[in-house]
């Protein structure tokens, strides 16, 4: 998308364009105070010139920009990203690290909306609803650019937080925590972060029999499904170019008057250098798909949840990006809820999709397992509430198959031999 910003069309912070005639001026002051003609605009000590851009942009379209999850062809789409929920093995639960497992087929996603049978409070929260059984396992495909927090019962998948109304993005300046996965860095995430180099596996679980991550954190198990929560990027090239007017001085978008060293009442201007390509990430907000999902609301009691399963030998990437290149005013909401067999014949008068293979079956079949090579320094150092996570099998999952459901204690799935010759080892290059 190529945007042509028209100097004093904008009303608030400065404006930029695409090429150098286009600028902006602004003075700073101890607050932001905006003026809607465009020419007499005030940046606050502490406001990054950064974070202003995304506002303009958003003035400039008269309209909030706010990026919405769509559905297209079985897959989730938000901004230039999108999110697939993938059918897998379910791996033993026992203490080897086996390999990543490959995908059997995406599982089908389902408007909450087109539901006319949808429980009251599934049509409160709002969002889409998918198909699995009791101890099926799952993985998440991410393709595109931004963050992506993914909690399930409300717990953080990667920092093992409770979700917290506007908590934002967090990371240690190390990187070694953070509460999200940066796109495109993860490609995948199959399960919880337990750990140095491994997560323990999504195992569809029912809720009110305690095997749920979210009672193991929080206690309570009423709200179940998967929540996920999308932040685009504000730019995508960073090297924009802003000038204190009289000493010509360079310096980062990224950085507010007070981190650049200057007073109140310096007077700045800002351009875009000509040749610099798209950035402003405006893609990531015009979308025309098949279908606008709604989000939000409460706490559901009869949903199914996620619980803890084997271990699956996989890094969550720490972000090299500055959490200030995400624009955390314009996220996306998105709850997943988790239907069993009953529930989903209630929905759609049909069959729940056939169980995949045990994993077993599948390896004495020699068919190809994953792993992909990664600088171990690289991980997100796994939280403590996650390292100890208890598997649905140690917190006492007996061998009970509910109506559509399988069976926790599957004695074959306890003792698979992998061969190595059937692992692909997958190599990210320079790029």
């Amino acid at each position: 998308a190529d945007y042509n910003i028209q100097k004093g069309a904008i009303q608030k912070g400065a404006v930029w364009g695409r090429e150098d005639k286009t600028k902006a001026r602004f003075t700073v002051g101890r607050t932001t105070k905006l003026d809607p003609t465009g020419g007499n605009h005030v940046i606050g000590m502490d406001t990054a010139v950064n974070d202003i851009w995304a506002d303009l942009q958003a003035l400039q379209d008269q309209k909030e920009n706010v990026p919405t999850f769509t559905l297209d062809d079985g897959v989730l789409h938000v901004g230039d990203s999108s999110v697939s929920f993938m059918r897998t093995l379910r791996i033993p639960c026992n203490e080897a690290k086996y390999p990543l497992p490959p995908s059997l087929g995406k599982f089908r996603i389902l408007p909450v909306d087109e539901l006319r049978n949808a429980p009251q409070q599934m049509k409160k929260r709002g969002g889409v609803a998918i198909p699995i059984r009791q101890s099926e396992a799952m993985w998440l495909n991410l393709n595109g650019t931004g963050a992506l927090q993914v909690f399930t019962g409300k717990v953080n998948a990667v920092s093992g937080k409770m979700h917290q109304k506007n908590e934002g993005l967090r990371r240690e300046a190390s990187g070694a925590t953070q509460n999200y996965v940066s796109l495109p860095k993860q490609p995948w995430i199959d399960g919880y972060n337990c750990g140095n180099g491994y997560v323990r596996q999504f195992v569809g679980v029912p809720l009110g029999k305690g095997l749920s991550v979210e009672k193991q954190i929080s206690g309570q198990e009423n709200t179940g499904g998967i929540q996920l929560v999308y932040y685009p990027l504000k730019l995508k090239d960073s090297k924009l170019k802003f000038q204190v007017i009289h000493s010509n001085r360079e310096f980062s978008p990224l950085l507010s008057p007070r981190e650049l060293g200057l007073k109140v009442g310096e007077k700045i201007k800002a351009f875009i250098p000509k040749k610099k390509k798209k950035v402003y990430n405006g893609d990531s907000f015009i979308l025309h798909l098949v279908l606008r999902l709604r989000g939000g609301g409460d706490d559901d009691p009869h949903m199914m949840g996620l619980a803890a399963g084997g271990k699956i030998k996989q890094e969550i990437y720490r972000d090299i990006r500055d959490p200030r290149e995400y624009d955390t005013k314009r996220k996306a909401r998105l709850f997943v809820h988790m239907v069993n067999s009953p529930m989903y014949t209630a929905l759609t008068n049909e069959k729940m999709p056939p169980p995949v293979m045990t994993a077993k079956t599948y390896a004495m079949a020699r068919l190809p397992w994953f792993e992909i090579y990664a600088e171990p320094d690289l991980d997100v150092r796994a939280p403590s509430v996650l390292h100890v996570l208890k598997t649905f099998k140690q917190l006492g999952a007996h061998n009970s198959q509910p109506p559509g459901g399988l069976p926790f204690d599957d004695e074959e799935e306890e003792d698979i031999k992998i061969d190595p010759k059937d692992v692909v080892h997958l190599r990210d290059g320079d790029w």
